[in-house]
């Protein structure tokens, strides 16, 4: 199993972790920084030390961000540059933080999976009805 951060702005790590423990009971495996206006000036030194105490307990792991270029994900590449065994990820989304806390492969195969899930699981849903109902206004033409 590999370890998982899930950071993001405001409580937005937090609350995919809550939604996690709601419908898995938890993982073990997965911490959570939040970033958030007060944790400013701390929050680099909390993510160096919550990097640091995860790879004490695992051989690899992936810190998942909420938006490429913003401060959780900036701080987590320049922190993990050095580590061969840290990948980083943006776009943290719920199904993505399931796969990543779930998975058994190695850390490349656990993220490149879990990120494809995670982009195939975003969907827009088509009322068939009203598609119907759509479809029978040009059934005689314009």
């Amino acid at each position: 199993m590999i370890g998982v951060i899930l950071t993001a702005h405001g409580n937005y790590a937090s609350g995919v972790y809550s939604g996690l423990e709601l419908i898995t009971g938890g993982s073990e495996n997965v911490r959570v920084l939040d970033f958030t206006e007060d944790s400013t000036p701390t929050y680099e030194d909390e993510l160096k030390k919550l990097i640091d105490q995860t790879l004490e307990e695992y051989d690899q792991l992936v810190i998942a961000t909420d938006l490429a270029g913003g401060t959780p994900f900036n701080k987590s590449v320049m922190l993990s540059q050095s580590k061969n065994n840290v990948t980083v990820c943006a776009g943290l989304n719920f199904q993505l933080a399931y796969e990543l806390a779930f998975s058994t492969e190695d850390l490349d195969n656990s993220v490149e999976n879990a990120m494809n899930s995670a982009k195939e699981g975003i969907v827009k849903f088509e009322n068939p009805e009203q598609k119907e109902d759509e479809e029978d206004l040009f059934e005689d033409g314009i």
